[in-house]
């Protein structure tokens, strides 16, 4: 049995956010972590997890409350950078890069059955008239996640977006299976609620690194979709 798996610390300092853990076999002793003037602060060890497939990791604190670490949703990357706008027909990132904490790549073998990659979302958006086209698409590696287009009403002075989606990974390794669940959310100039869901069921190998990427483009100009905010998290 093993864990091979990434934690996240909310960190400023790029060396720091993150942590390669491994155990070989079960941990049999209890790692205690001690402070001189408050005494124990806390415990970690390996578990066997119930699909008896791997160990997870998990922490004890002083109140001998129990967390699993393996299974604790934990933030993989966040967006600090200005916002910024895409209002052409070429395919742009959502993410930039030039200010954040963390970063979009999920390591080689960090991921197990069961695994969760969350992605979330916000920002303003307007369209030059109904029917305006937006393509979305989401990638992990080389992989098209999600691939599709919506098609908006006439947003002239603008509604404020926002987006949540979901992929678990169902199989790991170089045959694995991710299928993922989404949606993009919106509010028209009557105030009424748009919903545009999407889901997927794809192959895709764990084996390598990937890179999380979400692009948009427009059908045409005269349109503008603003970022505000992105966020990445894992459940592993």
């Amino acid at each position: 049995m093993s864990l091979n798996n990434i934690v996240q610390a909310n960190t400023l300092y790029t060396d720091d956010r993150k942590l390669n853990v491994k155990f070989d076999d079960t941990l049999t002793t209890t790692t205690t972590f001690n402070d001189s003037i408050f005494g124990v602060k806390g415990q970690l060890k390996c578990i066997q997890n119930a699909n008896a497939t791997q160990n997870d990791l998990v922490y004890r604190n002083e109140e001998n409350q129990f967390q699993v670490l393996s299974n604790a949703r934990q933030r993989l990357f966040q967006q600090l950078a200005p916002e910024f706008a895409i209002t052409g027909t070429t395919s742009i990132s959502l993410y930039d890069l030039q200010d954040r904490i963390g970063n979009k790549i999920i390591y080689i073998a960090s991921l197990r059955r069961g695994s969760s990659i969350q992605l979330e979302g916000y920002g303003h958006i307007t369209t030059a008239s109904s029917g305006q086209l937006l393509y979305f698409e989401l990638t992990f590696g080389e992989t098209i996640i999600i691939d599709t287009t919506f098609s908006l009403p006439n947003l002239p002075t603008g509604s404020d977006y926002e987006y949540h989606i979901e992929s678990i990974f169902y199989e790991t390794g170089d045959t694995g299976l991710v299928k993922t669940h989404g949606k993009f959310d919106f509010i028209d100039a009557q105030g009424n609620s748009h919903h545009k869901f999407f889901d997927s069921s794809v192959p895709i190998n764990t084996d390598i690194d990937l890179d999380i990427d979400i692009r948009c483009k427009w059908g045409s100009s005269g349109n503008n979709l603003t970022i505000y905010r992105n966020d990445i998290y894992v459940l592993i």
